[in-house]
């Protein structure tokens, strides 16, 4: 019953946000989008000092889309990446796989206060392995999936800061692979066992949490060609340890050589307390995970 509740909810957003676009003026809207190539290589041949041969290549893609008509505001933004990269003899690995949308809606309470209600969807598009081990599959296409439903208060000063405010946030992580639902994998209910090691009963695919979020957005042109932002997505659930607070912080800065060639700086740091990692004794916890992405890239400002 609760996922025909949560299916039959998100349905119900989606139609309502389908049927809201159809109607509306496509004089309010702004629109951008922009994609970047990153690539880096090093080759050596009897070289003293030592070392091996790499090769580093990610795409990354962004689309927003956003409506603004008296009391109403709508805003839309679409995230993509996939990088691979290659070191010596070894075989091609992931470096780098995105796939995320967001999606908000305000009424106006005063000029700078909103109430508003906003989705948020994340996964990646192919699967990672435990590496060096390149059979055992640690995530995959919705193993994980986060799926977020937000209501609440968003502050907005300009188009520099953003800071939403939701006491009322559901959270539903999915995994879509068996053999990670039945390890417990991100958090869900793992797979009972009998003695004898048989299988009696298979692993969650889908958890559920409700609980409080915040979403904080800063961006800003710091100097000339040079422009950074920064978010930052808090959740606590209500009903299970809510002193343990999910933490997505990101940061991108921009260095604009001319219209196609730019530098680009991005860091990410998450803390989520249901995805586990072994420690020195092999006893599962939760660790920060951190990304950083450095590079000279060729983008496309597309529209």
């Amino acid at each position: 019953m609760r996922k025909l509740l949560i299916i039959a909810f998100v349905s119900t957003a989606v139609m309502a946000s389908t049927n809201y676009g159809q109607s509306a003026d496509s004089s309010f809207w702004t629109t951008s989008g922009q994609s970047s190539v990153l690539f880096s290589q090093l080759a050596m041949e009897n070289w003293a000092a030592g070392g091996e041969d790499a090769i580093t290549l990610t795409g990354m893609a962004n689309v927003t889309a956003n409506y603004a008509k008296g009391a109403a505001n709508w805003d839309n933004a679409l995230h993509l990446a996939y990088g691979f990269s290659r070191q010596g003899s070894d075989p091609t690995r992931k470096s780098d796989d995105r796939l995320e949308f967001t999606s908000k809606y305000g009424r106006a309470r005063s000029e700078h206060w909103f109430y508003s209600a906003a989705l948020n969807f994340k996964t990646q598009f192919s699967a990672g392995y435990k590496l060096p081990d390149d059979s055992t599959i640690v995530s995959q296409f919705m193993a994980p999936g986060y799926l977020t439903l937000s209501l609440g208060m968003d502050y907005k000063q300009d188009d520099t800061f953003s800071a939403m405010i939701s006491p009322v946030s559901g959270k539903v992580t999915f995994v879509q692979n068996q053999d990670l639902a039945d390890a417990g994998a991100f958090g869900v209910t793992s797979a009972e066992y009998d003695t004898s090691g048989t299988r009696i009963s298979a692993g969650e695919t889908m958890r559920a949490e409700f609980g409080a979020s915040a979403n904080l957005v800063w961006q800003k042109k710091v100097m000339e060609n040079i422009n950074l932002s920064t978010s930052l997505g808090l959740f606590s659930n209500y009903l299970e340890k809510p002193q343990n607070v999910d933490i997505n912080w990101e940061l991108e800065l921009n260095l604009k050589v001319n219209d196609y060639v730019s530098a680009t700086l991005n860091t990410q740091f998450v803390y989520d307390d249901d995805t586990r990692f072994p420690n020195d004794a092999g006893i599962m916890i939760a660790k920060p995970q951190f990304k950083e992405i450095i590079g000279v890239s060729l983008t496309y400002q597309f529209f």
